[in-house]
């Protein structure tokens, strides 16, 4: 199918992100600087598209520009968060606790947009703070596994928000690229101001990082994104969703194959539980339709 093919494609390729962050880093360049291109190059590269295809306009009024501008601070910080967070722990656990994301959504959905919270994401919240935990605590290094910790949950919280927010803005009447286009854009200013103010910008050091920095932003910014709007339109967001579980794994993978991080039990019993979390939530609906069928079934055979 390829509605799945689409949407493996879209989390694997963001799974990548350390494999591409990690020698970046290595090589001198900033978080801030990095994250700017990522934003700002990834903007420009997604308006070319939409030059190209011409099958949508840039124009938005102003109310909508400064709830896209809002949403683009929460989506910045987020990154950032992770970025900051492979300073303190391995990269697979930075993207497995990031990947909590979903989980904080169904709760935010449930405060501003009065969704139901049912016994199958309360089963999958247990899961999931229980990985964290085993993730955590796994470590000898307490101090730097903590900070490592919070920083990342933020990551988790603030993309969580940006989520929300989208179905904020998506009810203004605001969808698809033009977003993504306008929140990339506002996304390059707080990283490009800070790294301004702190001296810390800077150009690439050398030609393999200008090669790294275009795979950055082509894999993991502009061809993610076009794949997952590709994977919602064939099969929905939450089957693309559940195929986005290929996320963690992907960058589980990468810092056991190519930056030689150890894959302890715990670790691995650690994400297996994350990754059932987000399959509870996101197949909270399929679950509570089948209580319910065989509620009724048990109901008809009573008759």
């Amino acid at each position: 199918n390829q509605g799945f093919a689409a949407g493996i494609a879209a989390a694997v390729a963001y799974g990548m992100l350390p494999l591409f962050v990690l020698p970046l880093i290595g090589r001198g360049m900033t978080v801030d600087t990095i994250l700017f291109y990522r934003f700002f190059l990834g903007g420009l590269a997604l308006g070319v598209l939409m030059l190209f295809r011409r099958n949508e306009p840039f124009y938005v009024d102003k109310r909508s520009l400064c709830a896209l501008a809002l949403l683009s601070l929460f989506y910045s910080m987020a990154a950032q968060s992770v970025f900051i967070g492979y300073l303190f722990l391995p990269s697979g656990v930075v993207t497995t606790i990031h990947f909590l994301y979903p989980v904080v959504v169904a709760f935010l959905m449930a405060l501003f947009f009065k969704e139901k919270i049912t016994l199958t994401t309360l089963a999958a919240v247990a899961l999931a703070v229980l990985g964290v935990a085993l993730l955590s605590l796994g470590g000898k290094d307490a101090d730097a596994n903590f900070w490592g910790l919070v920083i990342v949950l933020w990551s988790a919280v603030a993309l969580a928000l940006f989520i929300v927010g989208l179905e904020w803005v998506g009810r203004m009447g605001l969808h698809g690229q033009r977003v993504t286009f306008y929140v990339l854009l506002f996304g390059s200013l707080p990283p490009l101001l800070y790294a301004c103010a702190t001296g810390h910008f800077s150009f690439f050091p050398d030609w393999e990082s200008a090669i790294l920095m275009l795979l950055l932003v082509l894999v993991t910014a502009t061809f993610s994104i076009l794949a997952l709007n590709l994977s919602i339109q064939i099969i929905g967001s939450t089957l693309t969703s559940i195929v986005g579980a290929m996320e963690p794994v992907t960058a589980v993978v990468i810092g056991v194959l190519v930056f030689s991080e150890p894959l302890t039990f715990d670790l691995a019993f650690g994400i297996v539980l994350i990754l059932a979390a987000v399959g509870l939530v996101m197949l909270a609906p399929q679950i509570e339709k089948m209580m319910k069928g065989r509620k009724g079934m048990k109901g008809l055979r009573g008759i």
